[in-house]
């Protein structure tokens, strides 16, 4: 009896090992057909994005022309840049040409003409000219104006001392500086060249 017992407890231990390697493999089996199941919506989706890289890939330029027009946007956006640039210097000129210009400047009140003579004094209406009779005719401008002093000078083959044409330039000068601003008018001086 009990080689009998020991028999069939090694058959019952038999019998569980086995039906226990039947259940792992059964287990195993079910594992291995989810994976496949798995693996093969992966390799769909794995074809279907293949397919769509593909269709993309034929609706690319090909590299010549996507450098040309590489090159044309660059060429369009320095030519907007360029508008732009045009547009604001016209909005200046417009601005400029709508606002009012300046009146120009008025003519001078009185224009005293005066030449240097061959001895280096200064002339006026083929007369000599003192400084001092320059401030009589200034006094009687309306305070404000304007006046101008147009000095001839001498030609060079005329032979006036150069010194003697400064001091009689620096004589009228200053008579009309001070006359200028006892008066209270604008002063301008304007040397002639002398006559060819």
């Amino acid at each position: 009896m009990s080689a009998l017992r020991w028999l069939s407890g090694s058959l019952l231990a038999l019998a569980l090992v086995a039906g226990a390697a039947l259940w792992l493999q059964r287990q195993a089996a079910t594992d291995l057909r989810d994976e496949i199941v798995l693996l093969r919506e992966d390799s769909r989706e794995l074809a279907r994005l293949r397919a769509e890289n593909q269709r993309l890939e034929e609706t690319l330029p090909p590299p010549a022309k996507l450098e040309e027009l590489r090159a044309d946007r660059a060429a369009v956006l320095r030519l907007r840049s360029e508008i732009e640039k045009t547009r604001d210097n016209l909005e200046k000129r417009e601005q400029a040409l709508a606002a009012p210009a300046a009146p120009p400047p008025a003519p001078p009140a009185l224009v005293v003409a005066i030449g240097l003579g061959i001895d280096g004094n200064l002339v006026r209406d083929s007369q000599r000219f003192e400084p001092a009779a320059l401030r009589q005719e200034l006094s009687a401008l309306p305070r404000g104006s304007a006046f101008e002093i147009r000095l001839q000078l001498p030609k060079t083959e005329e032979g006036v001392p150069f010194d003697k044409v400064m001091q009689s330039v620096d004589a009228i000068t200053r008579q009309a500086k001070q006359a200028a601003q006892e008066f209270g008018l604008k002063m301008s001086l304007r040397t002639v060249a002398p006559p060819k």
